[in-house]
């Protein structure tokens, strides 16, 4: 696994963007975006929450989160910012975990339902080479972090003893990622809750009062990091029908990349 996540990165970035003092590749559209966040945030002092940065952007309350910087990269390579050279980026170190995790937790899902380690390896292969994985690598890499969806299934098929303890860890480290990976736990989460009450006939209080205490844990998380350091309005999206997935994206889900348009489909 480790091989072959290796192989993956080199081929998907290259030797020189491999490099974490190469910043070459992180100067336009949205990757430009990642970097400029995390060189304000790193050469600004400690606020709270811990995600402010004022200096980015044009609000006072900007936050490292919505520059969408992998804060929980962010956050632990400014605690050694001291260490760290004047020119440097994660991104491409976030890459090569991202493809390493991909491989490993659908490794672990596959091998859990067969048994048969070369079947579950050979099935972890299409979960690396999958085109909805893929396209994130080079324009949204936030959500290149797929693995976590991957690791939330895992956690719910195991026999582990301490379920809702990781399913809480894993919600608050979506957190750090992105948005959009919380809400996607916490969807798979409630299903299993609500599987549980309806056909295993568990305890309705019980249950509720567990996701009950994982939404505020995560609440009072979201405002430590930052979450709502931005008014509402400014969170809002727009352009229905482009940034936005509708019924004929399963059909044509044509998208784009820094190196031009390509189609899916074909």
């Amino acid at each position: 696994i480790l091989l072959i996540s290796i192989v993956s990165w080199v081929y998907l970035l290259g030797f020189d963007y491999i490099k974490p003092t190469n910043i070459g590749w992180l100067n336009s559209g949205d990757l430009s975006t990642y970097q400029l966040g995390w060189e304000y945030f790193r050469n600004d002092k400690w606020r709270f929450p811990i995600g402010l940065n004022p200096n980015y952007g044009i609000y006072s309350d900007s936050n490292v989160i919505f520059s969408d910087s992998i804060p929980i990269f962010a956050i632990f390579f400014k605690l050694f910012n001291f260490l760290l050279p004047e020119k440097f980026q994660y991104f491409s170190i976030w890459v090569f975990l991202c493809i390493y995790l991909q491989i490993f937790f659908s490794y672990k899902i596959i091998y859990r339902g067969t048994g048969n380690r070369f079947f579950s390896f050979l099935g972890s292969l299409f979960f690396l080479t999958a085109s909805i994985f893929i396209h994130r690598s080079g324009i949204h890499l936030s959500l290149f972090g797929q693995w976590l969806i991957l690791c939330a299934i895992y956690i719910e098929i195991s026999a582990n003893s301490k379920k809702d303890f990781l399913r809480l860890i894993t919600l608050l480290v979506s957190l750090l990622i992105h948005f959009y990976f919380f809400l996607i736990l916490i969807i798979i989460i409630f299903s299993q809750d609500f599987y549980k009450v309806v056909f295993l006939k568990k305890s309705v209080l019980q249950t509720f009062k567990k996701f009950l205490l994982k939404i505020s844990v995560s609440i009072v998380f979201m405002y430590t990091v930052g979450y709502f350091s931005i008014n509402l309005d400014d969170g809002l999206g727009w352009g229905y029908g482009y940034y936005n997935f509708n019924l004929n994206s399963f059909i044509n889900p044509s998208g784009q990349n820094n190196i031009g348009t390509f189609s899916w489909s074909s």
